[in-house]
């Protein structure tokens, strides 16, 4: 007796198979067990009018007395000395995400996740363009890196920028998950460039 075989066709969808796994993701922290404990969480200020999401530079300030207040209060950092801690994904919970904006985004009131500066901690930070990202190549970790407040990345200019950061490079990537805000939406770009730091 023969069994007639006829293989079923099989198609792949797009973007349903991963091509690479190199990159990080913007605005996590790097498995790090000896100050993994570092994280933090927050309130976001209720005078916070933009949203906010890992990656970003936060301004943190202690809350009122007798209001039981779950951490510190958390604001985006208007300039170098308010940079306080970066915020991040990891453990978040409840972030707003819709059809037209992808990336968790939290607003006034809500709970966000993040780290103090000079904890010690690897996270992962945008890089303005493949272009500074390839003239990192080779650097030493003190490099002057500078924070764009418009662009809302790393970059290696000075003007109208916030820095030096007190941070140390330690990996780049041309291939990353970075945020790519748009206001109000924020949508993920699988394939940016982007830098761990350790702050």
């Amino acid at each position: 007796m023969s069994i007639s075989f006829n293989p079923m066709p099989t198609t792949g969808f797009s973007g349903g198979f991963v091509l690479s796994t190199d990159g990080y993701v913007q605005g996590t922290f790097l498995d790090d067990p000896a100050i993994r404990y570092q994280l933090e969480g927050g309130i976001i200020s209720a005078d916070e009018d933009s949203p906010i999401w890992g990656g970003l530079p936060l301004a943190l300030a202690l809350p009122a007395v007798g209001v039981n207040a779950q951490g510190s209060i958390a604001s985006i950092a208007g300039s170098l000395a308010e940079i306080n801690a970066w915020c991040l994904f990891n453990q978040a919970a409840g972030g707003i995400i819709t059809p037209s904006s992808n990336v968790p985004l939290y607003t006034a009131g809500m709970s966000v996740n993040f780290a103090r500066a000079g904890c010690g901690l690897r996270i992962v930070l945008p890089v303005a363009s493949t272009t500074i990202l390839n003239d990192l190549i080779g650097a030493a970790p003190n490099v002057d890196l500078y924070w764009d407040p418009s662009a809302l990345c790393l970059t290696t200019t000075s003007a109208a920028n916030y820095g030096p950061l007190p941070v140390s490079l330690e990996a780049l990537s041309a291939t990353s998950k970075i945020v790519s805000y748009s206001s109000p939406n924020a949508n993920w770009n699988t394939s940016g460039p982007a830098a761990v730091v350790r702050i």
